[in-house]
């Protein structure tokens, strides 16, 4: 059946895009057809010439679009298997109009060429006279910036063809009007056979979107050409503005505080193109127009508009200027406005630097003349008065830029854009001078950088996710606001309308369902995978997925398709209560969207803004003071604002202010860099209020057993947890309907809790709980047998909203990595592992603390439902692990001194309740066998599942606590099945791969889970897993979306690796490295690079005591290169960073077993 609709899907697919791609075929032609109509029609009308010639520019795009889409179609039947149903013939008739359009162009461009030649020769008398050829060749966009082209030719005697000649554009920019103005009087304007219609095409084709949107609104024709062409210069012909943007230009142009070609270069390309232009503006008196710019700047806009409403003269003078402000002064002072006392900052101080001369003598007080900047003009330098507050460059405030709290609040990114920007220094944010010059420091790591620029600066904002796909919001208490509802008809799977009820809110960003409605109208979910936040970035709920809908209006029948994404609940019921009968008297004459829009009812459905404008209509109607305004949709009116005051308390409703942050995307583009090793976790660390309350708290009981305490953040009151058994009670009975379903699984729960409660480690309450742990099954089947293990959920939150969990400390982490224990463990001859046997069960909670510990059971469904509390440490509450592995570390110091060899075991060889460790002799191992079990078994814990390289050693334990078979160094507490594990074969004393079964299947998707899923702790086989993520990467960088097919090279390639991922069980690394005493040890490391990325691998090297050397692979780690290219020299560097890393990773380890000779690393 599955084969059967993998099939189905594949062909709904290939038929999808067969559709697609003919629709798309065909549009193709269609735009080749009008072109080709279009010259038809030039053909005896030649004012449409000029039209067509610029349509035929396009016609190369249109004719690859058509040939994409029908190697498309052809694929597609090819895969359907329809192929001998495809034609060639439209190809055929498509490629004969693609020729004759091409043919009537040049047609045209030749006639063209000649008619000209001809109206030229006849109107110039002199054979030798000059003539230009107008062969027009016009661009595809009549906006872009490379214009239509001119070309010239010498006179008709020399008959040299000349280079083509571009005609210019114009971006709007007062600065470039004379040159295009007179670069196209010359070239077009003046140009009497010019018909006044091929000039307007060729002015649209030469303006720019802002001077286009000047003549846009006029209508191409012989008569409208010079009305054009006059707006334009109404526009843009303003030489006292241009003038004065030259004069302001040079004045802000940057000062510079190094000498390099570039900055000079670029001072005379400012400074030469603007005097240039000023002089060509014939300004009658230009030094006295400079005066007057410059002062003119000084004074208030209210006196500058009264100067321009006096002034008659094209370029003013600093003279008429001064004249006026003395008037103005003198009618300020008549009208009483002299007794108004203005405070008056002091003028900046203009310097001019005169350039240093070469005969230079000591002055007066014998010292040299100070330098001043050799070689560069006169500049106005402007000195900050002393007093004057410095003007922020984020926000011109009046405070430096690190009191900011804007720019506090910006990213280090952001940060480092904004320094850049003003060519501030990044060590100080001085601004006259540059980093390397600068003599501070960062307070932080006393690098060459500012602290704010810091990476681990605690100040610094977290960049959030960039471009945030969406957000909605709605209200916190409805008490006193109605939004508007309606009932609108969606279809359903069937083509059926059905009824749902909507809210429409505008302030919502995208559209929402709930879940379950989707799922009444049978609409197919896509899945989605990103989560959602709320204030604070708080995680609010997940997406569950995305779903097509179409709406139809009531109305007029109008169909409105959108995506909507599904949530569990978008809302509570709206109203929150009954409204008044009066509201809706109000509105009895109107025709309702929503017509029970007064009761209080669940939302399925949310439109946000991005159909709202497509939903709401202009009309309006106010019912009156203090109760809602009706809205026209194509939904009939709905009601929004205020209600009755009246009304009586609404329950608060539970809209959500939310942001839809990081998606799956951005997480998988971490992947690249999951290979890099971790640090060394460090030694074992104490959390102040945890190990107090640990240490004051915790005891032994009289059979010896540990009896430790809940350590809660602060002392939980009785109304923490309100509301934990009515969820309890939810949960279990939702647990029991499951279970009677499943009678194997049921059973399996029953003996599971029958032996819970038979070993003591659950109890019937004797008195009422405080906290409540919901409880379910987590189960799998091996074989004929089910292995069931009950989860207990103590991060439930009832009515109050908080959790066991969340009112536990966690206490520091005390887990040794996995990766550090497989490297200790490999240094022992004589190894065997143990599996403390229910540690967390024999370990006791305090009396005191077991009423957080309370749940609900009963064997079967005509039993009345008890209270139990768990007595012991219980797995799913957060301290659980630091409690466990507290207790282990307390026995081995206890017993540190007189068992070094134990507390070694308990400290640095266990990974949960998993002990791996041995010795370097089968006398010694037996010895740290003994007294593992000794010393656990005075604390009631017992040792089960043994397994050792040595049968010798095994020989004084029973079968039944012997563990069968090859142990799994996986993460066996993860859900997540392994595709891949490593395991540990004692009879042969190796590491070997257990590959499970893979369906292949073709997507990207499939190949993130695949990859994931390889659990290699020690990169034995990094060669593999690289090869895996770089074709990941590949179908990364090919653009195909989770769940499409992946590109035929590439399904290929993938293919061929699932396929062949079974011979990896065939690989076998020794666990023993060879270490004896008197051996001596060395790690030698290497690294290398390619395009694809970069590797480390370590070996250890051992010289026994007879000089024979030994060579042992120890690990390694891969990265791939990141998708934007590199050099293989950075790459190359990467690698030896890696390797440095990886180093002193597994030195750092070994260290406490063996001592390190020499370090030796190449690369």
């Amino acid at each position: 059946v599955c084969i059967c609709f993998i099939i189905m899907g594949d062909t709904d697919r290939l038929t999808r895009n067969k559709q697609r791609a003919a629709v798309k075929r065909d549009a193709a032609a269609s735009h080749i057809e009008s072109i080709y109509a279009l010259g038809l029609s030039a053909s005896t009308d030649s004012s449409v010439i000029p039209k067509f010639l610029i349509a035929s520019e396009d016609i190369q795009n249109h004719w690859e679009a058509f040939t994409l889409e029908n190697d498309t179609m052809l694929e597609a039947m090819i895969e359907l298997g329809t192929h001998s149903e495809f034609s060639n013939n439209v190809e055929l008739e498509v490629r004969n109009t693609l020729l004759n359009i091409k043919a009537l162009a040049n047609k045209f461009r030749s006639s063209s060429d000649a008619g000209v030649v001809a109206s030229v020769t006849s109107n110039n008398d002199k054979p030798g006279s000059d003539i230009v050829n107008d062969n027009v060749e016009t661009v595809s966009n009549p906006t872009a910036q490379v214009g239509p082209l001119i070309a010239s030719s010498a006179s008709s005697d020399s008959g040299v063809q000349l280079p083509k000649i571009p005609l210019p554009t114009f971006d709007g920019r007062l600065q470039n009007w004379p040159d295009f103005r007179d670069r196209f009087t010359t070239l077009v304007g003046n140009r009497r056979h010019l018909s006044n219609i091929e000039k307007f095409y060729y002015l649209l084709g030469c303006l720019q979107s802002g001077p286009n949107d000047v003549v846009k609104g006029i209508t191409v024709s012989e008569t409208t050409y010079e009305l054009a062409w006059s707006a334009l210069v109404q526009r843009y012909d303003k030489p006292r503005q241009l003038a004065t943007t030259l004069v302001n230009e040079m004045l802000n142009a940057p000062i510079n505080h190094q000498e390099s070609p570039a900055i000079l270069i670029n001072f005379l390309n400012t400074f030469c193109e603007n005097i240039a232009l000023l002089q060509s503006l014939n300004i009658p008196d230009l030094g006295s127009f400079l005066l007057f710019a410059i002062s003119v700047r000084c004074l208030p806009s209210t006196t500058r508009r009264l100067f321009e409403q006096g002034n008659t003269a094209d370029f003013p003078t600093v003279d008429s200027l001064l004249y006026f402000t003395k008037d103005r002064v003198e009618v300020l002072e008549n009208s009483g406005s002299s007794l108004i006392q203005a405070t008056v900052k002091p003028q900046a101080k203009l310097v001019f630097n005169k350039p240093k001369h070469t005969n230079s003598k000591p002055n007066q007080s014998g010292s040299k003349a100070p330098r001043s900047h050799q070689g560069s003009p006169v500049a106005l330098v402007a000195n900050k008065p002393a007093g004057e507050s410095h003007r922020c460059e984020q926000c011109n405030g009046s405070h430096s830029l690190t009191s900011c709290s804007t720019f506090k609040g910006l990213s280090i990114d952001d940060r480092y854009a904004l320094a850049s920007k003003h060519r501030l220094c990044m060590v100080c944010f001085g601004s006259n001078h540059w980093a390397n010059k600068c003599k501070s420091s960062c307070s932080v790591c006393h690098g060459r950088h500012h602290q704010l620029l810091h990476r681990d600066n605690s100040h610094a904002k977290i960049t959030p996710s960039k471009d945030p796909v969406a957000s909605y919001i709605g209200t916190q208490h409805s008490r006193s606001v109605l939004l508007g509802t309606a009932s609108v008809n969606v279809r359903d799977v069937a083509g059926c309308l059905q009824p749902v009820r909507a809210l429409i809110d505008p302030a919502s960003q995208v559209s929402l369902m709930t879940s379950e409605c989707a799922k009444r109208l049978g609409l197919f979910c896509e899945q989605w995978t990103v989560p959602v936040a709320g204030l604070a970035g708080q995680l609010v709920q997940s997406i569950n997925g995305r779903v097509q809908i179409s709406i139809q209006s009531a109305r007029d029948g109008n169909v409105i398709n959108l995506s909507t994404w599904t949530m569990s609940k978008i809302t509570g019921s709206m109203p929150s209560a009954q409204l008044p009968v009066s509201i809706r008297n109000k509105c009895s004459h109107l025709v309702l969207a929503d017509p029970n829009f007064d009761s209080p009812a669940p939302v399925e459905l949310l439109l946000g803004a991005d159909i709202f404008p497509q939903v709401i209509r202009s009309r309006r109607h106010d019912l009156g003071v203090g109760l809602p305004t009706a809205f026209d949709t194509i939904f009939g009116w709905i009601l929004l604002g205020p209600v009755d005051p009246s009304l009586p308390a609404a329950p608060q409703q539970t809209m959500m202010i939310s942001l839809l942050t990081t998606s799956i995307e951005s997480l998988v583009e971490r992947f690249w860099k999951i290979e890099e090793p971790d640090e060394a976790p460090p030694s074992f660390t104490e959390e102040g209020r945890c190990e107090e309350i640990f240490a004051q708290e915790t005891y032994r009981d009289s059979s010896g057993r540990f009896v430790v305490p809940l350590p809660f953040r602060t002392p939980p009151t009785s109304f923490v947890f309100h509301g934990s058994r009515q969820l309890a009670l939810v949960r279990f009975e939702r647990l029991e309907r499951k279970l009677i379903q499943d009678k194997p699984l049921y059973l399996a729960y029953q003996q599971f809790m029958a032996d819970y409660e038979s070993l003591g480690h659950m109890s019937l309450a004797k008195a009422p709980g405080s906290y409540f742990i919901p409880h379910h099954a987590v189960h799998k089947m091996e074989g004929d047998n089910m292995k069931l293990r009950v989860v207990f959920d103590a991060s439930a939150r009832p009515s109050s909203n908080t959790s066991l969990n969340d009112a536990l400390l966690v206490g520091p982490k005390l887990q040794q990595d996995i990766v550090d224990i497989l490297l200790r463990f490999r240094i022992h001859a004589v190894v065997f592992t143990a599996d403390i046997c229910k540690m967390y069960r024999q370990i006791l909670i305090a009396p005191k603390y077991r009423q957080y510990q309370h749940i609900l059971w009963r064997a079967s469904p005509h039993d009345k439902v008890q209270e139990f509390e768990l007595n012991t440490i219980t797995y799913g509450v957060g301290t659980a692990p630091y409690l466990a592995l507290r207790v282990l570390k307390e026995i081995a110091v206890v017993y540190g001194q007189q068992y070094p060899m134990v507390q070694t075991a308990l400290m640095y060889q266990t990974y949960m309740d998993d002990i791996c460790t041995g010795a370097d002799s089968i006398q010694e191992a037996q010895a740290l066998k003994d007294d593992l079990i000794s010393i656990l078994s005075q604390f009631g814990l017992e040792l089960k599942k043994w397994a050792s390289n040595s049968p010798q050693l095994l020989e004084n334990i029973p079968s039944e606590d012997r563990a069968v078979g090859s142990l799994p160094f996986n993460i066996e507490k993860s859900p997540q099945v392994q595709i891949l594990g490593m395991k540990w074969n004692p009879d042969v004393d190796i590491f070997n791969y257990n590959v499970s079964s893979v369906k292949f299947v073709s997507s990207k998707r499939s190949m993130l889970s695949v990859i994931a899923r390889i659990y290699d702790p020690l990169g034995f086989l990094s060669p593999v897993i690289f090869h895996a993520k770089h074709q990941l990467q590949c179908v990364w960088r090919s653009g195909v979306s989770w769940d499409d097919r992946l590109p035929l090279e590439l399904e290929h390639s993938w293919m061929s690796f699932v396929n062949e991922l079974h011979y990896l069980s065939t690989i076998q690394v020794p666990r023993f490295v060879g270490t004896s005493e008197g051996s001596q040890y060395e790690l030698c490391g290497f690294s290398d690079a390619s395009i694809k990325g970069y590797a480390a691998v370590v070996y250890l090297r051992v010289s026994d005591r007879h000089r024979r050397v030994s060579m042992f692979l120890l690990g390694s780690k891969t990265k791939l290169a990141p998708t934007k290219a590199m050099s293989i020299p950075r790459l190359e560097l990467c690698g030896a960073g890696l390797l440095a890393r990886w180093l002193s990773r597994i030195q750092i380890t070994l260290s406490t077993q063996i001592t390190i000779q020499n370090v030796f690393a190449w690369s």
